[in-house]
This record gives C-alpha cells, sequence and structure tokens, in this order.
C-alpha cells in the first residue's frame, strides 16, 4: 500500500509549520517510494549468505545526525569517523514519534512502530484498555510492555549466538524478551530496568554524624593524625568514613578510608585519595581515573558496589567534598545458568553497573556552583568525571562479556551522548536559547571534553567487531536547545478537560484528557474506568486541539505549537494504536513538554538544556546511521531511512528473516 500524505492546514500559519509539512510530506513520499506495507508481511529470508566476522548492533543514545555532521563537539568522534570512511552513512535516521529513548529502540529492534509494538513513549500506558485506567503508567524500558518480538530473539530462533547488553525492552526476563527458547537462548543484561538502589549523593561534613573510632577495631586504618570517623546515609544504605594522613603528618589528612561494616578488614573498604578536579581531557589517558576501587554492599538484600570521588579534603580535615555514585543491581540471563551467580562473577571480574553520570547532581548545584551562575568551570568538569566513570564501566562490562561468550551477534549501548547533551547543549543552542557567545565557547570546549571520552567507547565496540566484521552503530533521536517549558495539563485544566482531586493528583474520575510528553490521551470508554464515550472522542480531540493551538507566549505573542498530528490522519508516522494517544502536537525551537504542575502554561527553565521527544522529521531530530562491513560500501553516503528498516538491515547481514512483527525494509542504496 503506497502511504499518501494528508495535508494538515494549521490554525495558525506560520513558517515553522509550513517547515513541518514539508518534512512530513518528504517523509511521505520516502515511504511511499519503499512501497511499506500497513499490514505484517510475512517474514522472508535472505537470499544472500550471511556476512562473514561478527555483527555488532551499537546505539549511542542521542546520537543526533545534525550534530554529527555540523558540530565541533562530534568531531572528537575520531573513531566513529574512521568506521564512516570505510563504511556508509545515511542522510540521518527518521525517528519514533514522540521521538523519545524507550520508543526510538523498541523501533530499532523490532522494526515496528509503537502502533504495532505498544511502546509509545517514556511512561507508557498500560494495556489492555479494559483492565487498566488511562491515567496508568509503566516504563516504556519494559519488555512486559512490549508486543513485538526483538531482533535478538530473532536471532536467537535462527541459530545465531546472540548478546543483548543494556538494550532496552530486554528485562524482565519474560518469553517476550528471552524467545522461551529450550536451546540458543540468548544472553541478556541488563542494569537500567532492575532499578535504582541508591542514588547519587554528595557529602560534605555538615551531612555526616560523629561515630566512634572504636567501632572500626580491629581494623582502625593506619593514620599520622588522629583517625577522624563518621557515618552518613543518602537513602537506603548507611556508610561509614575515617579521615586519615597516611602519607605522613606534614601532608595533613589525605584520603577517606569507606566501609559499610566499619570493623570489617580490609577486603570490605575501600581508599578513596584526595585528588583535585581533573583538569585534563581525557584523550590519551585513562577514564576516570581518580573514582575509588569498588565497595561491595548490600542494598535490602541485594548485592551490589559502590564508587567514590573525593574532590576536596582540607589538610586539617574539617572539610571535604565526596561524591557517592548510584547503585544499581545488575540481572543477567543466559537461559541455563543462576543468573544472580553470573551477575556476581561479572561483577567481582570489572566492577559495576553505573547507568547514568551525575547529571541531576550537577544541575542541582551539587557539584559546586555551574558556570551560568559564575562557577569557574569545576562542577562541569565534575560531572564529566562521573560520566567518564559510566562510560568506563560500560566498556569494561562489553569487553568482558564478548570475551566469555564470543558472539556472532552482539547488541550494545551507551548512554551518551544523550546525556552529555541534555546537560549541556542548551548552552550551544544561541538561536533558541538566547545564550551568550562566551557561554557558547566554554560549553563547546566541555563538551568536546565528553565526546572524547565517548570515542573511547565508539573505539572499543569497534575493535570487538574487528576489521572482518560488521559494526553498525544508530541514535534513537536527535537533540534541540530549549528554554522554555509549556505545560499542556494546565491548559487542559483551564478549559475543564482535566482535574486535580483534594490531593493535588490528576482524578481519573473528572478528567476527560491528559498529556503523555508530546501527545495528549483522552479518557475513552473502552479505558477500565474510562467518562468519553467513543462516539465523543473526535469531537473532545476537536476541542483538545483548539485548547492548545490558543497557547501563546506571553513574551514573543507568538503561539507554541506548530501542528498536530492524528493517527487516523498520519499512519506514516506510526502514531495511535492501543497504547497511543490521540492527538499529537509539535512545538516551536526553544520550548519543551513538561507534565509538572504549574499554575503559568509557559516557565522558564532555570537553565537551558538540550531536550528531544519532537516531530521526528524535524531537522535537529533525525537521528543517525553509520555502519561499515563487508555487506556495506565504503565510504558511501546514503539516502534517508526509518528506525524500523535497522532491525531488517541487520537481519540482511546476518542472513536471517527480519524480525516477526517488522514493517520495515532494506531500503534502495545502503547495502551492496
Amino acid at each position: 500500500m503506497t502511504l499518501t500524505f494528508q495535508p494538515f492546514a494549521p490554525r495558525r500559519p506560520s513558517p515553522a509549520c509550513c517547515l513541518v509539512a514539508a518534512l512530513i510530506a518528504a517523509w511521505a513520499t520516502l515511504s511511499a517510494a519503499a512501497d511499506v506495507p500497513a499490514a505484517k508481511p510475512a517474514p522472508q529470508p535472505s537470499a544472500k549468505k550471511a556476512a562473514a566476522g561478527p555483527v555488532v548492533l551499537v546505539s549511542l543514545d542521542g546520537l543526533a545526525h545534525r550534530i554529527w555532521l555540523d558540530d565541533p563537539a562530534a568531531r572528537e568522534l575520531k573513531a566513529l569517523q574512521r568506521v564512516v570512511a570505510k563504511g556508509v552513512m545515511t542522510d540521518g535516521l527518521i525517528q519514533a514519534f514522540p521521538s523519545v529513548t524507550p520508543a526510538g529502540h523498541s523501533a530499532l529492534w523490532t522494526g515496528a512502530w509503537g502502533d504495532v509494538s505498544g511502546i509509545v513513549t517514556q511512561m507508557n500506558p498500560v494495556l489492555p484498555r479494559s483492565e487498566h485506567f488511562f491515567l496508568e503508567r509503566q516504563s516504556g524500558f519494559f519488555a512486559t510492555l512490549s508486543s513485538a518480538e526483538p531482533i535478538w530473539v530473532t536471532a536467537a530462533k535462527n541459530g545465531i549466538r546472540t548478546v543483548a547488553h543494556e538494550a532496552t525492552q530486554n528485562f524482565p526476563f519474560v518469553p517476550r524478551a528471552t524467545g522461551d527458547l529450550k536451546t540458543n537462548q540468548p544472553v541478556l543484561i541488563s542494569g537500567y530496568a532492575t532499578g535504582l538502589l541508591e542514588p547519587y549523593g554528595v557529602i560534605r561534613p555538615p551531612r555526616t554524624e560523629p561515630e566512634d573510632a572504636a567501632l572500626w577495631q580491629p581494623a582502625l586504618p593506619r593514620s599520622a593524625l588522629p583517625v577522624k570517623t563518621f557515618r552518613w546515609k543518602i537513602q537506603n544504605l548507611t556508610l561509614h568514613g575515617a579521615l586519615v594522613a597516611d602519607q605522613g603528618k606534614a601532608r595533613g589528612y589525605n584520603a577517606m578510608i569507606i566501609a559499610a561494616e566499619p570493623g570489617a578488614g580490609p577486603g570490605a573498604r575501600v581508599r578513596v585519595a584526595f585528588v583535585p578536579t581533573e583538569s585534563t581531557p581525557p584523550r590519551g589517558r585513562a577514564l576516570a581515573r581518580h573514582f575509588s576501587p569498588a565497595l561491595p554492599v548490600f542494598v535490602h538484600g541485594t548485592r551490589t558496589v559502590g564508587y567514590f570521588r573525593l574532590f576536596e579534603l582540607t589538610p586539617d580535615g574539617t572539610h571535604f567534598v565526596l561524591m557517592q555514585v548510584s547503585m544499581h543491581p545488575l540481572a543477567y540471563y543466559d537461559g541455563a545458568h543462576d543468573g544472580d551467580a553470573l551477575s556476581e562473577k561479572m561483577v567481582k571480574a570489572v566492577g559495576g553497573f553505573v547507568g547514568n553520570g551525575p547529571g541531576f547532581m550537577y544541575q542541582g548545584g551539587n557539584l559546586g556552583p555551574q558556570i551560568h551562575v559564575g562557577g569557574d568551570g569545576t562542577a562541569e568538569r565534575r560531572y564529566l568525571e562521573g560520566m567518564e566513570l559510566v562510560l568506563r564501566q560500560y566498556n569494561r562490562h562489553s569487553d568482558w562479556v564478548w570475551k566469555k561468550y564470543r558472539p556472532k551477534f552482539l547488541i550494545d549501548y551507551a548512554p551518551y551522548p544523550d546525556e552529555l547533551d541534555h546537560t549541556f547543549y542548551g548552552m550551544v543552542t544561541p538561536q533558541t536559547t538566547g545564550v551568550s557567545a562566551e557561554m557558547v565557547e566554554k560549553f563547546t570546549a566541555l563538551r568536546k571534553w565528553g565526546y572524547a571520552a565517548i570515542d573511547q567507547r565508539v573505539a572499543l565496540l569497534d575493535s570487538i567487531a574487528g576489521p572482518n566484521g560488521t559494526i553498525v552503530f544508530v541514535g534513537d533521536h536527535g537533540m534541540a536547545g530549549v528554554a522554555k517549558d509549556v505545560h499542556i495539563n494546565t491548559a487542559l485544566e483551564r478549559a475543564g478537560l482535566l482535574a486535580y482531586d483534594d490531593r493535588q493528583r490528576i482524578s481519573q474520575r473528572e478528567t476527560r484528557a491528559v498529556n503523555n510528553k508530546y501527545g495528549v490521551m483522552v479518557n475513552t470508554t473502552d479505558w477500565k474506568g474510562g467518562i468519553v464515550p467513543l462516539e465523543e472522542r473526535k469531537a473532545v480531540v476537536d476541542q483538545i486541539e483548539k485548547v492548545l493551538a490558543a497557547i501563546v507566549d506571553p513574551e514573543t505573542g507568538k503561539p507554541v505549537i506548530t501542528a498536530f498530528f492524528r493517527p487516523e490522519t498520519h499512519p506514516e508516522l506510526g502514531i495511535g494504536g492501543p497504547a497511543g494517544s490521540d492527538l499529537y502536537y509539535d512545538l516551536a525551537p526553544g520550548y519543551s513538554t513538561s507534565e509538572r504542575p504549574s499554575a503559568e502554561i509557559i516557565t522558564r527553565k532555570r537553565a537551558p538544556l538540550g531536550e528531544h521527544g519532537f516531530l521526528p522529521t524535524r531537522d535537529d531530530m533525525l537521528a543517525s546511521f553509520i555502519a561499515r562491513g563487508p555487506r556495506f560500501g565504503k565510504g558511501v553516503n546514503a539516502p534517508r531511512i526509518r528506525a524500523i528498516d535497522v532491525a531488517p538491515i541487520v537481519s540482511e547481514v546476518l542472513g536471517i528473516p527480519a524480525p516477526a512483527d517488522s514493517r520495515g525494509v532494506v531500503p534502495v542504496g545502503v547495502m551492496k
């Protein structure tokens, strides 16, 4: 079936809206040329032999096509430049809408948009509708919400040894994620979806309580000055610290010993040396070189490890700044062995999982004053050190898994550049955020630091593929600088479409519509407890569109919503479906949506940030596709593709059918 574009007539014509319509029209033309079927196609085995060597599929979260092409920070991705020179790069990759991480990755892994897979946004509605309220949400990263087969299951079914390391929707280990196979089960490893045992924390003396040094007997640390002992608790875990002068009295206190049990021996404690905040960019040196070794701990009976970084310590021990890194469990599945034993073996060999850097610590000022409020860059460099630790641990885990299993097919992941650019990108986009040229210069240098660290992740994964293997790098969305939030729920409340109860929670019984990222859901009667009859759905959607189209920024006098999209008129976007919204929208540059309660519809952020979720055909939302291997040409620039085409492309390389629910194709011009 040929997809056609339904022209959209906005209520308030604007150049931005015209651009949106043009991009959608271009995408519809691309889809029509590919003759994408609406019904599920029968999987067809490849007529070609599988490529020799391993096949590695990597998501670099937030690898934006325009940033890769034009941003000076991205020039630090030297290893990725070498991959491009040896292989193929497309003119961008069109992602899911909303262009958010769970939906984008689901499209990459399954070859299906959210209307088929059920993975539609960050906090996903729960199905079936008849059994769940329309306000019920679960993380879109969970395999239990997916109704589409992922490529690692397809590969394992076809006899290929497969590892999915930190792939979204690979946990919990339900049949959808594992394939429920009797033999050749895929190996699945997840530290994200298993939950957070202990968050990041920054500890200074006022946050601690003094502790009797006798508790450290018989293993009181050696010190030329009296040992200063104390304890602290961030959320769930009490830890114990001891300041020591183990390099002589003249040097003063120079390190902290940290233990979960103060009387335990040397094997149950770590020494954290005081080293000033890193000032040397990571090119040519080890990542995160000043963090402590891993400290084994139990949180709520679950084994994990902690890492620590001592940024400040005065010689007299009266002041220090210690960062405690977030702690996670690590879930492990290979279908044949005890997963807890496997994860414990892995952590003992190469250390623990660290999911993200200290972005929230930085934004909250806990790492020190930020540059935009008069800081000298110390806070930013502390954030970057935390980012380095994440990348270092990802590399150690990938290398360990690779050496243990030597899979034919490895799916892997990195949470960068996404988190880095969420944190800093708004400071280098003056055209939308209004920052000064001085800010752009300073934050460009910091982002170069971050991208140079990411390059070590790229280089490691490229080395795993080897010179004769295949490696495919993809992104799950682009990135845009934003300075203001649009509170859609506040607009819906003022229009009488949304209500709060006496505890200031959204009322299920009285709410007719609610925002869910870049879409609005109607509380129709096919949802449990729904209040809008199905025959009135269109009238309510019409009302919502009218309300949102009228939102104007009081500072500029201009509308902030540039276009609207309905599932029934825009099937090419893959929107809607059982878990989808009833109306989708795009925002003007510089704005993002927020679901936080607010008295005002438009508010200014504390500081400009990077954001995504917008219409995926926007230039700034295009993701990347870069690949090399025997089945790809050398130095090829190929036409734009869609995220749902990635799984069929990789399946073709592996010599297997595309995943069972795939709607994608192998586009002309991408492969030999």
